[in-house]
């Protein structure tokens, strides 16, 4: 069967496994593939004839309506013509990592704007356990380092000790490495909390 250039553009979009929808000027889904019913966990009557801010988490959704206006009135947009990666959002509330490239059209019906969306969750889970062992292998220098300096303090602080008990005059000597003691250790921990927080993203 021979297929009109029309056909086979139909047949690729539906096949594609890449999220493509169409909205108007006021952000009011026209069309989507059904990539983006199983992308974003919709059924088509649920999304055709919405808003495109149903696929996005609150704090974008409540400024999208304003960045397209924008854009209709001045052509500046740091996303069309080109690719982001955003966070859009499950039916179920989940965020969903992606990757969106917009593109636009004026037709017969208006200014129509058009995304494709690729999901980069699997990707982000990648290199979340990157992260993790890169931060897993910092723990390991990180305490290394930190037994070494505090045994050297420790050796250190023992021949003071004992040159103190002579009857040496090192106050002054000895207050100063206290201090510096004091100021590594405050450094370590600061280090720590840095490790902690790396660990938790």
């Amino acid at each position: 069967m021979d297929f009109t250039l029309m056909e086979q553009a139909v047949e690729i979009i539906n096949k594609s496994v890449d999220a493509i929808l169409s909205v108007d000027a006021e952000g009011t889904i026209q069309y989507c593939n059904p990539a983006t019913l199983k992308m974003f966990g919709y059924k088509r009557d649920e999304l055709l004839g919405s808003n495109i801010r149903l696929l996005m988490p609150h704090h974008q959704a409540q400024h999208h309506l304003q960045y397209m206006q924008k854009y209709i009135t001045t052509g500046q947009s740091r996303m069309m013509g080109g690719g982001s990666i955003v966070q859009a959002q499950h039916r179920d509330g989940s965020p969903l990592p992606v990757h969106i490239a917009l593109s636009e059209s004026y037709t017969s019906m208006g200014h129509r704007f058009h995304a494709i969306i690729h999901d980069i969750s699997s990707l982000e889970t990648q290199a979340q356990v990157q992260v993790r062992g890169v931060c897993q292998r910092f723990i390991d220098l990180y305490t290394r380092f930190q037994q070494d300096q505090i045994g050297a303090f420790n050796t250190m602080q023992s021949r003071l000790d004992r040159l103190l008990a002579q009857g040496q005059d090192l106050d002054l000597l000895h207050q100063e490495f206290s201090e510096r003691k004091q100021q590594m250790n405050d450094l370590l921990d600061q280090s720590q909390a840095i490790v902690t927080e790396l660990e938790t993203r």
